[in-house]
Parts: C-alpha cells; sequence; structure tokens
C-alpha cells in the first residue's frame, strides 16, 4: 500500500535539512585556518549547535502540548535558515560560534515536530514504513551534501553556509505551501507505554500520545526495543554526526588527501547508504529488526578500522562504502523499530529520541577532539569503536521482532 503524500512531503524537508547539515562538513578545515582555531575550537562549534538542540527540546516536549504541530516545523525552518545564513556571513570566529548554536533551537523545532507530525499522519498499519522512509532520508542527507559541499568549500569556505540557509529556506516555503491541506494536530493524553512489548502498538485516533505519570522516562527504558532504538541513535550521533562530519575530514586532510577527495569519499557514503536504506527497509520487515541492525554494527567496525590505514586512497574509499552499508541499514532498521516500540507512540519518546541525538553529537565530537590533540587520531577511532561495539551488545539482548 501506498503511503500518504504527507510523509513523503516531511521526508523531503528532512533530507534538505540534512543535506545541508552535511553540505558544512567538508568546509570545516578551511574554516578553521580562516578564523585561526584548532580542531577542538572548531569542535565546539559543532558541539554548541547539538547543545542548543538539546536544551531546545527539553522545552518543546511539553510545548508541544499546547501548540500545533505544523506552524512549530515552519517556524523551526525559517528560524533556522536566518541563523544559518548569518553565519555564513560571519567574519570571526565567535560570531560564526553564536549563529551555529543559535541555528540549533530551530533545528529542534522543526526535528521534534516533524517527527510528532509524522507519527500523528501516517496510517496505523504503515507506521514502521513511514518511520523508515522519514529515518533514511535524513541519514541520506546528511552524507549527500558533501557531494556538493566540497565543491563548494573550495570555491569559498563560508559557501556551503550560505547555501544550507538557501535549503532550510526552501525546506520551510515546502512545509508551508505543500502541507497546507494535512491534518494539523496536537498532541494527546496517553497512557504509559507497557514494560514489555515486541509489535507495533497502534493509536487509532492517529494523534501522537504524551505520558503523564512521574515515572515516564524510567518507563519508556523499560521497553528493550526502544533501549535498543536509543542505543543506534547514540551511536548515530557519535559516529555518523560526530566522526563522521566533524572529525574524518580533518583526519583525511591532516594526512594528505585533499577537500575535493574528501568530498568524493562522503559521495559514495552517500550513495552507498541511499541504495542501502532501499534494500534493508524490505530486509528488516522480512527478517526483523536484529539481524539487519547488527550487521550494520559490524561494517561500522570494519570502516573505522580501514579509517586506520588513510595513506592509501582505494582503502579510504572502502571505508566510506562500508560507513554508506552501516549507515543504511541502521538508518532503516532503527527508525521503524521505533514505530514498532509501544514506548515511541508518546512525545516524551520522541523528545528523548532525538535529545540522545544530540548528546551524542555534543560529547562525540569534543571528546574525539580532545582525544585526537592528546592521543592521536587512532585512539578517537577505538573510541567511536568502543561506542558502536556497545551499542551492538544491546542490540544482541533485544526480543526479537515479529516481521510485518
Amino acid at each position: 500500500m501506498r503511503l500518504p503524500v504527507e510523509v513523503w512531503i516531511l521526508s523531503l524537508i528532512s533530507f534538505l535539512s540534512a543535506a545541508g547539515m552535511g553540505l558544512v562538513a567538508p568546509a570545516l578545515p578551511a574554516l578553521a585556518r580562516e578564523y585561526d582555531v584548532g580542531i577542538t575550537a572548531m569542535s565546539v562549534a559543532i558541539s554548541g549547535f547539538a547543545a542548543a538542540r538539546l536544551l531546545a527540546n527539553v522545552g518543546l516536549i511539553p510545548a508541544l502540548r499546547h501548540v500545533r504541530l505544523r506552524p512549530v516545523l515552519a517556524a523551526g525552518l525559517g528560524f533556522q535558515a536566518t541563523t544559518t545564513f548569518a553565519s555564513g556571513l560571519a567574519t570571526d570566529y565567535t560570531w560564526f560560534v553564536v549563529f551555529r548554536c543559535l541555528s540549533g533551537i530551530g533545528s529542534a523545532a522543526f526535528t521534534i515536530a516533524s517527527t510528532a507530525l509524522l507519527v500523528a499522519l501516517a496510517p496505523a498499519d504503515r507506521r514502521g514504513r513511514a518511520m523508515s522512509v522519514f529515518g533514511g532520508s535524513s541519514g541520506i542527507g546528511i552524507v549527500a551534501g558533501p557531494a556538493i559541499g566540497g565543491a563548494l568549500a573550495l570555491a569559498q569556505p563560508h559557501l556551503p553556509l550560505l547555501v544550507y540557509g538557501a535549503a532550510l529556506g526552501l525546506g520551510g516555503v515546502i512545509a508551508v505551501v505543500l502541507l497546507r491541506r494535512a491534518r494539523d494536530v496536537r498532541t494527546v493524553e496517553a497512557a504509559p507505554p507497557p514494560a514489555e512489548t515486541d509489535t507495533a502498538a497502534v493509536h487509532t485516533d492517529g494523534m501522537i500520545g504524551r505520558t503523564r505519570s512521574p515515572g515516564a522516562l524510567a518507563q519508556l527504558f523499560r521497553d528493550p526495543l526502544f533501549r535498543t532504538v536509543i542505543a543506534c541513535q547514540f551511536v548515530h550521533g557519535w559516529v555518523n554526526y560526530g566522526l563522521r562530519m566533524a572529525i574524518l575530514p580533518t583526519y583525511l586532510e591532516s594526512v594528505g588527501h585533499g577537500l575535493a577527495f574528501v568530498g568524493i569519499g562522503l559521495t559514495v557514503a552517500a550513495a552507498t547508504q541511499l541504495v542501502t536504506t532501499t534494500v534493508s527497509g524490505g530486509v528488516s520487515d522480512r527478517l526483523g529488526r536484529r539481524p539487519v541492525l547488527l550487521t550494520s554494527f559490524v561494517l561500522a567496525l570494519g570502516a573505522i578500522a580501514l579509517f586506520g590505514f588513510p595513506a592509501a586512497p582505494w582503502i579510504v574509499i572502502a571505508a566510506f562504502f562500508a560507513f554508506g552499508l552501516a549507515g543504511g541499514a541502521q538508518a532503516s532498521a532503527s527508525s521503524a523499530m521505533l514505530a514498532d516500540s509501544r514506548a515511541g507512540r508518546t512525545a516524551a519518546a520522541a523528545g528523548v529520541f532525538w535529545m540522545t541525538f544530540d548528546i551524542a553529537a555534543i560529547v562525540g565530537p569534543l571528546l574525539t577532539g580532545v582525544t585526537v590533540e592528546v592521543a592521536g587520531y587512532p585512539w578517537a577511532l577505538g573510541v567511536a569503536a568502543l561506542v558502536v561495539a556497545v551499542a551492538a551488545g544491546v542490540t544482541v539482548r533485544m526480543p526479537r521482532t515479529r516481521p510485518s
């Protein structure tokens, strides 16, 4: 059965936002040189964006009780577009960091509103597939942007940020124009999720729920599927965002690879992730989420190991290829599993889902940057591998899910 057009519109907006984020990655080394700062200082700019998202998410979870989701979505995109464009015009490092941090507020509003709106509008019997499409488009966008970002950064380091702002503005226009006839919703009260579940739970009213009990957060983490989703999201924030976007471009440049080559490598990862996301969604429906997730973790560990030998270009390309396979499989299966979990039916769960990404995206670049400067890149890669291994251990312990 076909998905509603609103699912595809939300996925397109998510792709534009995430692709714009990827546009900036190849420009980071050039911006660091222009501002005369080190890798740790540039990591602060990246982590500050995630920190602002995290704080905004904390405030948005209760605020969603009182506002409709579609205006929050459009306003978030508009605010992020404005502040991102301003960061592209910044002439010194301080203003660059200020505007990058402010843009995180708009990003949080867009992300949590779009996730909640998606869960509310997707048909009950196709929510898992809808989440897979939405999550996959976001994951693809994160690594698709560098394909153009590398060339833009060579022309002018600030140009990727300006294009990013324009992409966000386009997403805001799409939200206002193409979603104007979509049913607008608020969050509604829902009973706390049960302790155990292995299949999707359905709210027949088509609304996203919010928990009321004081122990709601603890109840969310009693669901083993939700715990696995959170572990996967932490890997996504630390490895796919923190390591791939913030550290690898500088790492590869330090061993003699140019910005154009880095852009090519990230393009390989993007193309591979696109194909893998398309295929792995159906595979996880047939075989279950766990085999697909475990395969993605093995591939991620293999990619990290290959990056330990960066001198050979073909090894670097192979590592990006493995990263693309891992990212596509993980994005598809974990996003679908959020819909499988009854805990994922609440607004609190949607907030925790994205807050986890933000925490990992804050800690990941900062700790990785410090590790690089204190102990070197091999140790930073080792820490990333440990994060992946822990998530794999959590996934091994999750209950089997029945293929839909």
